[in-house]
């Protein structure tokens, strides 16, 4: 009996080893992969960067150089480590509730503007702190902010608060360039639904009357002429399509997929015309909508461009903040049941990354 004990307490004692302490927000490496969580398009790997608080966890893929090349192209050639359609790595390729297993994102990106011309090109990553992945790097805003080096700089910070079931996103663009940049008034998040079992994005409420919330009915998109698909949903829902009834969709792991639905909400977006220790902002809003796309292939939606009305100045900034949130049903009920609450609460108290949860970030009961 002695025996059994202490190789009872030995064995859990391995099991704990194993266990991430929350919050976790690191580099996963060879003796890590215990942070590698599944699903039907669940890609994180060795390399790649895991935050989770117990409640939400992601994956952001690693920023860099593609090393394997160095030495067989010219030095400073070597093309950025990519993951499905971002340029650059730093960004969510695998989202889901802990110990779910439920990941049915195939990527989330960002962008600097209603265009393929505006991506955001992440040259660092790090974890400053056990809640934060933070990705810095710069925009492409032609023609003033180009490639290889973009004097638009961003840093990006994906945060797994306290027991908040959602991400907090926080991207805080600088202006370099020397000029102002007139027509910079935002940004947007890319979510990519184009899968072999594509999940179709839900436009809550919205407004004006009969062009904000259009449902799971989407105009057709013209990548050519956007503007024609313009919506100003007050949030976005992205109901997951397939559970654990299904059988193996993880075949990588051999696992069946759990449920799962995603959740944006804007929260707000500041403007300061001569950056930080300066006069402060002069733009410091509540983003009660979005602005963009939404459709079965993607999702390109932030705040309100008439919110930052005539741009960034030289050496001035905006950062823009807003929530993913992850439910744990394939439906828009697991997600909304978080954000109705928060819309009928005063939006000051969510302004802060750092204030403590509301009471309506716990987990859904219906």
């Amino acid at each position: 009996m002695k025996w059994i004990q202490t190789v009872g307490v030995v064995l859990g004692a391995l099991v704990l080893s194993v266990q991430p302490a929350l919050p976790t927000a690191q580099r996963i490496g060879v003796g890590d992969t215990a942070l590698i969580f599944g699903g039907s398009d669940a890609d994180g790997g060795i390399g790649d960067w895991y935050v989770g608080n117990g409640v939400v966890e992601a994956i952001i893929d690693d920023v860099g150089i593609q090393s394997d090349l160095t030495g067989i192209v010219a030095p400073g050639t070597e093309p950025p480590i990519t993951s499905e359609f971002n340029p650059t790595g730093g960004s969510i390729i695998d989202l889901a509730t802990v110990g779910s297993d439920n990941d049915q994102l195939p990527q989330m990106f960002t962008v600097g503007g209603l265009s393929t011309s505006n991506f955001l090109l992440y040259t660092g990553i790090s974890a400053p702190d056990a809640n934060t992945i933070r990705v810095t790097g710069g925009i492409l805003f032609p023609p003033t902010s180009v490639a290889p080096t973009p004097c638009l700089t961003v840093v990006t910070d994906y945060q797994a608060l306290g027991t908040d079931p959602f991400l907090t996103v926080t991207s805080t663009a600088t202006n370099g360039c020397g000029v102002a940049l007139t027509s910079f008034n935002g940004l947007l998040d890319v979510f990519i639904w184009t899968t072999s079992r594509a999940i179709i994005p839900f436009s809550g409420s919205g407004f004006p009357s009969g062009g904000g919330g259009k449902g799971f009915n989407h105009p057709v998109l013209d990548l050519s002429l956007p503007v024609l698909s313009l919506e100003l949903p007050v949030f976005m829902a992205g109901p997951g399509v397939v559970d654990v009834n299904d059988g193996i969709s993880d075949t990588a792991n051999s696992l069946p997929c759990g449920a799962v639905s995603y959740g944006l909400l804007g929260v707000n977006v500041t403007r300061d015309p001569d950056g930080p220790g300066g006069a402060g902002p002069n733009v410091n809003a509540e983003v009660n909508n979005l602005f963009g796309v939404n459709n079965g292939l993607i999702s390109a939606l932030g705040n309100n461009v008439n919110l930052v009305i005539g741009g960034v100045p030289d050496t001035g900034t905006l950062s823009y903040q807003r929530r993913i949130y992850v439910g744990d049903r394939n439906d828009v009920r697991s997600v909304s049941n978080y954000v109705f609450p928060v819309l009928a609460t005063a939006r000051s108290q969510i302004r802060s990354s750092t204030a403590p949860s509301l009471a309506t970030s716990t987990r859904p009961t219906t």
